[in-house]
């Protein structure tokens, strides 16, 4: 039985590694590390391929499952541009995505959802730590209100999430002017 902590949190939801070309990178973790595409209900996670994808300005990527642990190979995207970024997505349960969203809130953290990607049953909230670090929260699946989930915008300025964190109040500050 998984141990929780007093957020909900469960562990590991997946990291996501940047490649430049997301079908070679494919053969190589599948080759070398025992990687196979993650597929469920819904069907295989490979997104950003399809013509009304690319209009979406998804980029290519694809969740693959290494012993047990998911990870994303995270492609360019439509333009040729660099991915986002890596993030590192922490699970919490169907139950648990509002009690996180609320203790983001709670301490002043920028976040941008609960959001959800088409062609998944995931609902994530991002954000990052006070050095720029992209994290996510995610249910992967379960969520019993998806039709209230908008998907992530992704066209467009993202939100910025940056912050200056003071460890004494344990509290989010708005980012000094002129801070990277």
């Amino acid at each position: 039985m998984p141990k929780y902590n007093p957020y909900g949190i469960q562990g590991l939801c997946h990291f996501s590694i940047p490649v430049k070309d997301t079908q070679k990178a494919l053969t190589f973790y599948s080759e070398i590390l025992g990687a196979d595409v993650y597929e469920d209900e819904i069907g295989r996670y490979e997104f950003g391929f399809s013509e009304q994808d690319k209009a979406l300005g998804r980029q290519e990527h694809i969740f693959v499952e290494i012993a047990g642990q998911r990870v994303e190979l995270l492609g360019l995207d439509p333009n040729g541009e660099a991915p986002l970024g890596t993030h590192h997505a922490f699970a919490v349960g169907p139950n648990d995505v509002h009690v996180v969203e609320g203790h983001l809130e709670e301490h002043g953290i920028p976040y941008e959802g609960p959001v959800t990607h088409k062609g998944t049953a995931a609902v994530s909230i991002y954000f990052c730590d006070p050095d720029g670090n992209a994290l996510e929260f995610c249910c992967w699946d379960g969520y019993q209100r998806m039709d209230e989930i908008p998907l992530m915008n992704t066209r467009g300025p993202r939100p910025d999430k940056s912050f200056d964190w003071d460890p004494e109040r344990r509290r989010a500050q708005p980012r000094a002017a002129g801070k990277a």
